[in-house]
């Protein structure tokens, strides 16, 4: 979860607002192709893991705040919002699964 977040402060980071957004897809993107844990740890109930939670929490605003720049500077449409984005890296998610489950080197 921390690379996660960072992944979203580096985005927040970045000057322009459409090349934030693109870091941020592409790194979480990456992290969920490296560690299949990735998708769960970032939609799973962490109520008993505080820790864990106050990161993601940090990550969902702070890509709520990259998805509303980027749409303020008029490169990104302003009906995509921020759950385009968990749906996005969702649909990567079960890709990959279905990837591995099709070459017989995923669970």
């Amino acid at each position: 979860m921390v690379e996660h977040l960072d992944a979203v402060e580096v985005a927040l980071a970045t000057d322009d607002p459409w090349d934030g957004f693109v870091s941020y897809v592409r790194t979480a993107a990456a992290l969920q192709a490296r560690d299949r844990g990735i998708p769960d740890l970032v939609t799973m109930e962490l109520s008993s893991a505080p820790e864990i939670d106050q990161l993601r929490t940090r990550a969902f605003d702070g890509l709520v705040r990259r998805v509303e720049r980027a749409q303020a500077a008029g490169v990104l449409r302003a009906d995509f919002t921020h759950p385009d984005v968990v749906l996005l890296l969702m649909a990567n998610a079960a890709m990959r699964a279905n990837g591995e489950r099709r070459l017989g080197t995923g669970p």
